[in-house]
């Protein structure tokens, strides 16, 4: 599989496309954004916001309480006094500081505090680039980031501007047959999927099971969980053969690799989809 080596550039209002061309069928569907779509205000405007500021002791405002709630208001809590501790010791432009940025950005996410989170996670994508250039691999993971927010606030194309830059970097600096890689490339299949765009998201996610059965073989988690989304997709495409197929490839790894019993609510999940299929395959055998 070869990486990409011409490019066609596109222009939408202030935010420049590269579009690979020509491609080999892996990708094939990507579109990479160049790395001056930077300047793009939504994004990685210079004025950036600092990390919010919350009014709770908690340190995060509107979680309600709870055991769950307890625990994420003080993850969080601890993520921002660990945050100030860097800041202070290291610098603000320091890896050790942006990084845990990051951290503090997940703990939002767990909490489903998106906007705090894709707030932070922008802030450490600024940092990278003016640290270590627009390319570093740094850059891409923040982006990787930023896109996963955005996409969870329903901001899918902004989510998918900061996916491709993290692909394309990533690409380029990994190869095609990186983890990272594949996780970055999953993401944007699952927007893909909440956009209705079906046939980008199962393009996306047989490229991403290929991925992971090299890297992990194929009895691995992740390769059960990318089976499931295939699966989902194959059901709205009616390919309901291939549907049950994948389920019950995913339900394999679970019982087999995984020796998870059938109590297990992950197992429960695909037992109930397989169900679900194969009700649909004995309705239509019915009908004809």
């Amino acid at each position: 599989m070869e990486s990409v080596k011409s490019y066609e550039t596109q222009h939408r209002s202030n935010v420049s496309f590269r579009i690979p061309s020509p491609v080999k069928a892996s990708y094939k569907y990507g579109r990479y954004v160049d790395t001056n779509a930077a300047r793009h205000k939504f994004l990685y405007s210079s004025k950036i916001s600092k990390i919010p500021k919350t009014s709770t002791t908690n340190g995060i405002a509107g979680i309600k309480s709870g055991e769950n709630n307890d625990k994420q208001s003080e993850e969080i809590s601890e993520c921002q006094n660990y945050l100030k501790f860097c800041q202070a010791h290291y610098g603000k432009n320091h890896f050790q500081t942006t990084d845990c940025m990051l951290q503090l950005g997940h703990a939002y996410m767990r909490a489903q505090y998106f906007k705090e989170a894709l707030a932070t996670f922008k802030n450490a994508v600024r940092l990278r680039k003016l640290v270590h250039g627009n390319d570093h691999l740094s850059v891409g993971r923040a982006l990787n980031c930023v896109g996963r927010a955005a996409a969870s606030m329903e901001e899918f194309d902004w989510g998918l501007l900061a996916l491709y830059e993290a692909l394309h970097i990533r690409f380029q600096q990994l190869g095609p047959w990186h983890i990272d890689v594949a996780d970055t490339l999953n993401n944007i299949a699952g927007i893909f999927y909440k956009m209705d765009k079906i046939e980008l998201a199962e393009e996306a996610y047989m490229e991403v099971i290929s991925v992971r059965k090299a890297v992990w073989g194929n009895n691995h988690p992740s390769v059960a969980v990318t089976s499931c989304s295939v699966g989902r997709i194959q059901l709205r495409r009616s390919n309901l053969t291939g549907a049950c197929d994948s389920f019950k490839e995913a339900l394999r790894i679970y019982r087999v690799a995984l020796n998870l019993k059938d109590s297990s609510p992950v197992v429960k999940k695909v037992l109930k989809n397989i169900a679900r299929t194969e009700r649909l395959m004995a309705s239509m055998n019915a009908s004809f």
